[in-house]
């Protein structure tokens, strides 16, 4: 893969995502499903925010060896969509055992 192509992938995952997270704040307001559903439903959701945030993160990586001053934002931006998934993961680890 070219460096082009790797950073086209990068974003798309990095979107996909940040979809994923707008997903599980909507299925979690909506209260579509009873509370054990929801909590396996945002579980799954909150691991695929991860795994796409990681790969966006190592295609980034791959992609963009040397630093500019747009590199250093999309940086900026995938830590911060680790770091809110990792956070999102805590709550729902902690929403998923007081519900068991």
């Amino acid at each position: 893969m070219n460096k082009g192509q790797l950073r086209l992938n990068s974003l798309a995952y990095l979107g996909l995502s940040v979809l994923l997270h707008v997903l599980n704040q909507v299925f979690s307001r909506l209260h579509l499903f009873s509370p054990l559903q929801q909590a396996i439903l945002s579980l799954l959701l909150v691991g695929g925010v991860i795994v796409l945030g990681w790969m966006a993160l190592q295609l980034f990586r791959k992609g963009e060896p040397t630093g500019s001053n747009l590199g250093c934002i999309y940086l900026v931006l995938l830590l911060g969509n680790l770091l809110l998934g990792a956070v999102a993961l805590f709550f729902t680890l902690v929403y998923f055992f007081s519900v068991i």
